[in-house]
């Protein structure tokens, strides 16, 4: 969304810093409007289409936090932004979990609310993508599964159509679901083929809900900050939002790993807060070899790890994010591991130059 088309609503006690804020973002396109409690700009909402509010915490009546809540119960498609001068992390925190998109403290320069209100604008618009593109993502799987029970191909066909924005790779997808396969034919040995297809399908979409956060968090050279990381994490719901109320098996599998493969084994984790056996199996399962294979590749923010401090790691988590059981089936599993990592640096090899030798087909005609 440009500036030009976005409406904001200022929401402050002191007329002065909505004066302020009015001046800053008109001067760089916005439409604005100010009011001056929680009550007038519930008013404003009914009365008028709204993209961002800028809202103060501490006001009399109804406070900033108060507002918020009801414009993501009721607003759902505005975004907002709060501004306070109390620095308070755990308030901060506290706003961003509610669904805050921002959190500015005062006193704050005009390049800063700029930043964060075209961050926000931006979020909102993926927000708005994801919520579009999620039940037409589900009716498309869903019916293609009905007509041709082909689920793979639609998982890489319709993430390679969003750009691959959120940094990773179709080697990555499909080593993952490979390897929750095989981890899963170790911890359950006798499942059926069927059983074992449904697991590398479905592991293969466990961060398909990335799509609903901007590129530029996933693309970042260096770690996230607090609020980066708030809106990072919220792709385990989002996912778990694409893939609701689908019927295929290994649809309803893709939705509790989606939504779970954050939790930790001592509840540490997200979006929950699960711990130990309250945490779907089948998450379990990949949040182990989505770490395997993340820290073995190189990524934005840090080089590829070497494969015995990979091991390490994962062996240090045991107990604290990762189920003590699971990680001694994993390393029963690394065998067949590495010939999976093997084989995909292959086949990868091998992709890239039928690449190649198309495109000189087509540059020969």
């Amino acid at each position: 969304m440009t500036s030009a088309k976005a409406k904001i609503l200022i929401v402050d006690d002191e007329p002065a810093i909505c004066d302020i804020l009015a001046r800053w973002l008109s001067a760089d396109g916005y439409a604005c409007e100010s009011v001056h409690s929680g009550e007038a700009a519930l008013d404003a909402l009914e009365q008028d289409e709204v993209h961002l509010i800028i809202s103060d915490i501490l006001m009399p009546g109804m406070s900033g936090i108060d507002l918020l809540s009801i414009v993501r119960s009721k607003f759902p498609g505005v975004a907002v932004l709060m501004v306070t001068a109390v620095d308070d992390r755990k308030t901060g925190i506290r706003t961003l979990e509610l669904g805050a998109y921002g959190y500015v403290i005062k006193p704050f320069d005009r390049n800063e609310i700029l930043i964060n209100v075209a961050m926000a604008l931006e979020r909102r618009e993926a927000s708005l993508l994801n919520d579009e593109y999620g039940g037409n993502l589900r009716g498309h799987i869903t019916r293609s599964l009905k007509q041709i029970g082909q689920l793979e191909g639609i998982i890489f066909h319709t993430i390679s159509s969003f750009g691959h924005r959120h940094g990773e790779t179709d080697e990555h997808l499909r080593r993952v679901g490979r390897f929750a396969s095989t981890l899963l034919n170790i911890v359950r040995p006798g499942r059926s083929m069927q059983e074992l297809d449904d697991m590398a399908r479905a592991a293969a979409m466990h961060d398909i809900g990335k799509i609903a956060a901007p590129e530029a968090i996933w693309l970042k050279k260096g770690k996230l900050d607090d609020r980066e990381r708030v809106v990072a994490q919220t792709h385990s719901e989002a996912g778990a939002k694409i893939l609701q109320g689908a019927d295929a098996p290994a649809l309803r599998l893709a939705q509790e790993i989606a939504w779970a493969h954050h939790e930790w084994w001592d509840g540490t984790g997200y979006p929950r807060g699960l711990a130990g056996d309250a945490i779907p199996e089948a998450a379990r399962i990949v949040a182990i070899v989505d770490t395997y294979d993340a820290l073995l590749h190189e990524r934005p923010h840090r080089p590829a790890f070497p494969e015995d401090e990979a091991l390490r790691i994962i062996k240090d988590e045991s107990g604290a994010h990762f189920e003590p059981r699971l990680v001694d089936c994993f390393m029963q599993a690394l065998p067949r591991m590495r010939e999976i990592l093997q084989e995909s640096n292959l086949e990868a090899s091998q992709r890239e130059k039928l690449s190649l030798d198309f495109a000189k087909i087509h540059r020969d005609r």
